[in-house]
């Protein structure tokens, strides 16, 4: 799943290491907006709908999927 992660990350982020432990913010500059599409991306790709409530904790790409293998169930 880190992989897919990472191919749709690379539409958002240039010039960054992705790895599992990569902070969105921090780590990958990433703007809210653009955090925000790649999380309807996210959604799209893997027919979940993400909590917003849930969302507030995720800071990681780890923990991103974390929570989407979490729903998936």
């Amino acid at each position: 799943m880190f992989e897919r992660f990472k191919e749709i990350l690379s539409y958002y982020v240039e010039g960054y290491e992705i790895t599992p432990d990569s902070d969105f913010m921090a780590d990958l500059k990433m703007l809210s907006l653009e955090i925000v599409d790649f999380i309807i991306d996210i959604e799209k790709e893997y027919g979940v709908r993400i909590p917003e409530k849930k969302l507030a904790k995720v800071k990681t790409v780890q923990q991103m999927i974390d929570l989407v293998e979490s729903l998936k169930k």
